[in-house]
């Protein structure tokens, strides 16, 4: 689904009647919010640290002051601000790793590195 065709959107949560819809995208996507709160349903958008300025010596908490040093982390943000705005039932989920069949993730990176390398020096103290 064209998460930008406004159209689109309204009429796939309107024909469904979910009760939960998960927002995974960068957009901000304020009209799936909008959408969320016409049919009654809950809202789970997943952010990302970035909207953190990697700053915190130690884990981030739910009050951690937000500071994004980059468009990427800001447009999230933007999104998790939106998100508060315009619903009462919402989750907010920060994630520091994507995964998928076609990312370019974390663990894909490190099993190509495997394989090429055959040996990986890596952080073991990070906890994500």
């Amino acid at each position: 689904m064209d998460i930008t065709d406004k159209a689109m959107v309204n009429e796939r949560i309107d024909s469904s009647n979910p009760t939960v819809i998960y927002h995974c995208a960068v957009y901000t996507a304020v009209d799936n919010a909008e959408a969320a709160k016409k049919v009654g349903a809950k809202l789970v958008y997943i952010s990302m640290d970035y909207v953190f300025d990697g700053t915190n010596e130690g884990e981030y908490e739910v009050d951690t002051p937000v500071n994004p040093k980059n468009e990427y982390g800001k447009a999230k943000l933007a999104g998790e601000e939106a998100v508060k705005t315009i619903l009462d039932d919402y989750y907010i989920i920060r994630i520091s790793w994507v995964f998928g069949k076609y990312s370019k993730n974390f663990v894909y990176t490190m099993l190509r590195l495997a394989k090429d390398h055959g040996k990986l020096i890596v952080a073991n103290k990070q906890f994500s």
